[in-house]
């Protein structure tokens, strides 16, 4: 029945409405509820409708994927700026959510596909496949961040107080990155002068990290540092650096409807 209801009304009738159609769609096929979060919360793979409609909800899949993966990068760094392991099995179970989520939207959107659309809404579903790489290995990122800190508590190590500062430095960056990039990804509507500000502060992120590194020889060859703890803090420091690589491929994503807005 949505089915027929979608073939005969316009297309600019239809696409402000595709929030509602939505909603509607949910209350006429309810979501299915499982205990394990390991599940698309958004899209219905069984749900045969509109392009405009399944678009939207991968936009939402896509956007709670990208929520869950900066949820792990903040509660990782939590526990690396003090010297404990926390939340270890929050973020386990994210990054299992982030994996299943990686998978399950990729076969969706292969499905989605063969279906007749418009250059604009091609170009955006091979935009969502390289996002969801990317993503994924930020994930990938964060669950490393906290092996990193278990194995520095394990063993004791702490870093000093200068070097904290680094990483906090540097980490307020990539904070400010990923969320434009993240938030510029779901609107697709980035400006110039907003990415070449997030280019610039991607180039900072690696000048920071280069800088840290060398801070740290520093402070190795005056003993004021361990070479474990120092290894430990290059870990850090590439994946801070590496997460920042990423978010800058998710913000140049979001240039790709600029001549004609999707959403």
């Amino acid at each position: 029945m949505l089915h027929i209801i979608f073939k005969v009304v316009p297309a600019a009738i239809l696409l402000p409405c595709t929030n509602l159609v939505v909603k509607l769609t949910y209350k006429i096929i309810p979501k299915q509820k499982h205990e394990d979060a390991a599940r698309l919360e958004y899209i219905d793979v069984n749900l045969v409708g509109n392009p405009s409609v399944s678009l939207l909800q991968i936009r939402s899949e896509v956007d709670r994927m990208s929520r869950l993966v900066f949820e792990n990068v903040d509660l990782a760094m939590d526990g690396v700026m003090n010297n404990e392991v926390r939340n270890a099995k929050v973020i386990t179970e994210n990054e299992t959510v982030i994996d299943y989520l990686t998978d399950a939207i990729s076969d969706y959107l292969v499905k989605f596909n063969v279906q007749e659309l418009s250059p604009q809404e091609a170009m955006y579903v091979n935009r969502v496949f390289q996002t969801l790489s990317d993503m994924e290995r930020i994930g990938d990122y964060a669950e490393h961040l906290l092996h990193v800190n278990e194995r520095c508590t394990e063993k004791k190590l702490a870093y000093s107080d200068v070097a904290k500062k680094e990483l906090q430095e540097l980490y307020d960056n990539v904070k400010e990155l990923y969320s434009c990039a993240t938030t510029r990804f779901y609107s697709q509507d980035i400006g110039i002068a907003e990415l070449t500000h997030l280019a610039r502060l991607e180039r900072e992120n690696r000048r920071r990290a280069k800088q840290a590194q060398q801070n740290h020889m520093d402070r190795l060859r005056s003993g004021e540092c361990s070479v474990e703890a120092g290894i430990m803090f290059g870990e850090v420091l590439n994946s801070l650096n590496r997460i920042g690589g990423h978010s800058i491929n998710i913000a140049e994503a979001a240039t790709s409807h600029q001549n004609g807005k999707m959403f």
